[in-house]
């Protein structure tokens, strides 16, 4: 596809899952971010994860993590996932923090931050990039957040993986912007559609998540923006929109995004 693309979305069975595992790489994925719920039977045993999925199992590029960060309870999940990340071979960990939003209280922002930064070095150790995800009512939500999170954190260290659904739900209009001013940070685009709907979603706002091209985002500017800055990080298609089969969705998404990097001259 021109880019590392990679490919998400929550399942509710063995055999859902097997499917993407089985049917990624022909729609041009290079591998599958997972969720919570896809990995969690296998933190603890590593080799459990390696055992079920075999020759499948290099293709869990990154593990997507709730985490409630000043917490034992977190500390703890967050070594059973980073164990597991590396038994697996995995690229990154992507964090969804839970909030509230870093700019609502500098003091905590800053505590929060440090503990963060060492959480990253230490997955840095282990050979892994560590991402922090915007999403709605989590401790990265609005630009303020990210500005606060890109003044103070090393790049080398923390990336920030930008979900356009949720940056629009949280008042972004120009989600091509964020990508150009955060470049710096950036090392994963989750790309994701939203629609109206009769949702509240926030502060009178409204919107339903869709597969990507099903919604009212334009993703035209924010692939412009990638080639402009020269983009070589990680895209993720992250499929929360709907109840259609993994192989059906893959099968959109890949079409969907032929068609814009064609536009581009970057299509297969």
């Amino acid at each position: 596809m021109g880019y590392r693309v990679a490919f998400s979305m929550p399942t509710h069975s063995s055999q859902a899952l097997e499917a993407l595992f089985r049917h990624c790489s022909e729609f041009g994925f290079c591998g599958l971010q997972l969720k919570p719920c896809q990995y969690e039977p296998f933190l603890g045993d590593p080799a459990g994860f390696l055992g079920r999925w075999g020759e499948w199992a290099p293709l869990a590029t990154a593990l997507v993590v709730d985490l409630r960060v000043a917490s034992d309870a977190g500390r703890r999940l967050l070594e059973q996932v980073l164990d597991l990340s590396v038994g697996m071979d995995g690229d990154l960990v992507v964090l969804c923090c839970d909030g509230p939003p870093l700019a609502t209280d500098a003091e905590r922002a800053k505590s929060l931050l440090a503990q963060l930064d060492a959480i990253g070095r230490r997955a840095r150790g282990k050979g892994l990039k560590t991402l922090l995800i915007n999403r709605q009512g989590r401790l990265i939500e609005r630009r303020a957040d990210l500005e606060l999170f890109a003044a103070t954190a090393d790049p080398d260290v923390l990336g920030l993986a930008l979900d356009t659904a949720h940056l629009v739900l949280c008042g972004e209009t120009d989600p091509a912007s964020t990508v150009r001013d955060f470049r710096r940070h950036l090392a994963d685009v989750h790309l994701k559609d939203l629609a109206r709907s009769r949702f509240p979603m926030l502060e009178g706002k409204q919107g339903e998540l869709r597969s990507i091209g099903e919604g009212e985002i334009d993703f035209r500017p924010v692939f412009e923006a990638l080639d402009a800055i020269g983009y070589t990080g990680w895209l993720t298609v992250d499929d929360e929109g709907g109840s259609r089969e993994p192989v059906e969705c893959m099968s959109r998404a890949s079409e969907f995004l032929q068609s814009i990097l064609q536009g581009q001259g970057k299509g297969q």
